[in-house]
């Protein structure tokens, strides 16, 4: 079980499945999306529809497990502690969704040289990205790494510029991925 309970950073495995299998959906030579006669742009945003969904179907289920097994183990502390840091879980679930985002638009790209070197930057950048945040928030025997975030004195500020972010960065991931989409050279 992904326990929310840790490093808060153990949230994002479940995005990293999501995306790979993304990707292979995207990039495979068997195109199955590609069947129904719809429109590209059609097809573009239930990919996006895709993730997110996924992403939050996955965190629902994995945090309703969570709160069975410490209810199970009787670990009423732990269950407090755990619900406590919803607010940090709502940060690493739109910063997910900004991750994906980013990767699933550099899926669509077409030369495969180009979408390697974007995708291994892409995760040099988040990763350096998480650990600073991880320094800088930090997590001590005491507190987790979701529950400083949940506590932070500016989880207005970070909450605010993150959805922001969201609503501006969805709307142009998907334009951009959908003219990446329509350049490529389709097989029929």
């Amino acid at each position: 079980i992904v326990s929310f309970r840790g490093q808060g950073q153990s949230m994002l495995i479940i995005l990293g499945y999501i995306l790979l299998y993304l990707y292979y959906i995207i990039n495979h030579t068997n195109k199955l999306y590609e069947i129904p006669p719809v429109s590209t742009f059609f097809t573009v945003a239930n990919i996006y529809l895709f993730a997110l969904i996924g992403v939050t179907i996955s965190y629902v289920f994995i945090g309703l497990i969570n709160i069975a097994v410490l209810l199970l183990l009787g670990e009423y502390y732990s269950l407090l502690v755990f619900l406590s840091s919803y607010k940090g879980m709502l940060l690493i679930f739109i910063f997910s969704l900004i991750i994906a985002c980013f990767y699933v638009t550099a899926f669509f790209i077409k030369p495969l040289i180009l979408r390697i070197i974007v995708v291994i930057f892409e995760t040099i950048f988040f990763k350096v990205l998480l650990i600073n945040s991880n320094i800088i928030l930090g997590s001590t025997d005491n507190m987790t790494f979701l529950k400083s975030l949940s506590i932070s004195e500016n989880f207005s500020f970070i909450f605010t510029i993150l959805l922001i972010s969201i609503i501006v960065l969805a709307p142009l991931s998907i334009a951009i991925s959908h003219r990446l989409y329509r350049g490529r050279n389709i097989p029929c």
